[in-house]
């Protein structure tokens, strides 16, 4: 079932910065297949705040930042990533919650940020419109094939970045183009942490004035669970298509 009577354009979507994204449907709902790597919002302004440079209690300036090449909390080198563009085009930007939620948008025009809403709705549709899948194991028909001794083999086996830690159970089969990666998350304490591990993605939905639902896919673990979490952490962003 497509999206309305669009196609994907075969050249992707650009963004503000010029970057270009290919994308996914699934049902009804079109998606950016990548996480969002721009600088700049829709209107071309800089996205000015830097994730960890904002010290101010209580301050709603829009950030992002880059996963350091170099390993975050307890990480060493992360295999395949030798600088911050390379991380950059391996798994996107992270971003504060207040940047999604700044009116000037993350997405490009036609796109938007999804609604936690929206979230839901596409693991529900994998539920009921696959035989295959329920909301034990849904994440992994939307986690990239790429892991640590992948039991699919070929190219989905790797040790280099972009690709999910080792789990002989719950990996990723990526059945309907979604490729989510585990970018890893700037976390309420400060520090950059679980990049192989963890997939974090942001909503437009909030859940108070210092919370927004946020959508997380683990390895070794087979739902998807949206959680809130504080505004000022960083995640990754995808947009979809805004109909």
């Amino acid at each position: 079932m497509g999206c309305g009577d669009d196609a994907p354009d075969p050249e992707g979507v650009a963004d503000g910065d010029g970057n270009y994204y290919p994308t996914v449907v699934i049902g009804q709902q079109e998606w950016f297949a990548e996480n969002l790597r721009t600088t700049v919002y829709a209107d071309g302004s800089p996205v000015s705040g830097q994730l960890g440079s904002l010290t101010v209690p209580g301050a709603t300036e829009g950030a992002y930042g880059v996963y350091p090449h170099d390993g975050g909390y307890l990480e060493g080198d992360l295999a395949g990533i030798g600088s911050d563009e390379e991380m950059v085009a391996a798994y996107g930007l992270l971003y504060n919650w207040h940047a999604v939620n700044d009116s000037r948008g993350l997405c490009p025009d036609g796109w938007r940020m999804p609604g936690e809403g929206d979230w839901r709705a596409l693991v529900d549709y994998l539920i009921e419109h696959d035989d295959g899948v329920s909301a034990g194991n849904v994440a992994s028909s939307l986690k990239s094939c790429r892991q640590v001794d992948s039991p699919l083999g070929g190219d989905c086996d790797k040790s280099t970045h972009p690709r999910w830690d080792f789990d002989p159970r719950r990996f990723g089969t990526d059945d309907y183009g979604f490729s989510a990666l585990p970018g890893g998350m700037y976390t309420s304490d400060g520090v950059f942490n679980r990049i192989g591990r963890e997939g974090a993605w942001w909503s437009s939905s909030e859940v108070s004035s210092s919370a927004a639902w946020l959508t997380r896919m683990s390895a070794g673990l087979g739902d998807v669970y949206i959680t809130d979490y504080p505004v000022g952490a960083g995640a990754a962003v995808r947009c979809m298509r805004d109909h």
